[in-house]
């Protein structure tokens, strides 16, 4: 019985690695394509409203703790006559930084009451971003690229060693 648990639960590891590898590459490439989409959207000048700065900390089963800091803007923009409220700089993935000091220093870009070129989805002006471009792409597609491989490195030996036992 053991052998199958093993298989089930190797199978069931490998199957989630594989499909977030799959959904990390979709969702950078869907980015990509909404970053290049976005150069033909018209602009309005917009006013940030709120800038702030996320402290994430983590800690894995070592204690070993990591701290992380997000940039984090609201911005106002008028189409149409009608008031939209965004808070994405790019699209894609949240760029964050090792030190509280960078994460600062790509923040001053965006002061409160400062004023920005929004770019808006004419078919959907709720659909915005300050920056025409996908952030963390090529991250995206190497992480998905590297949670594959892994996937088809748990399973080779599972399905290794099943066949083995299978016909011995």
């Amino acid at each position: 019985m053991t052998p199958y648990l093993v298989l089930i639960g190797g199978g069931i590891f490998a199957a989630a690695l594989f499909i977030g590898g799959i959904v990390a590459i979709i969702a950078s490439l869907r980015s990509k394509n909404k970053a290049e989409e976005s150069g033909g959207w018209p602009a309005v000048v917009g006013v940030i409203t709120n800038a702030i700065i996320k402290k994430n900390v983590s800690s894995d089963s070592d204690g070993y703790t990591r701290t992380t800091y997000a940039p984090q803007i609201e911005y106002q923009y008028s189409v149409a006559s009608q008031e939209f409220i965004g808070n994405r700089i790019t699209f894609g993935m949240t760029k964050t930084y090792g030190s509280k000091k960078k994460a600062e220093e790509a923040m001053a870009s965006y002061p409160i009451n400062a004023r920005v070129n929004v770019f808006y989805d004419p078919q959907n002006p709720s659909d915005a971003v300050l920056d025409r471009k996908a952030g963390g792409f090529m991250a995206g597609i190497i992480g998905g690229v590297v949670l594959i491989l892994i996937s088809v490195c748990v399973v080779c030996p599972i399905l290794g060693g099943y066949a083995v036992n299978a016909f011995q």
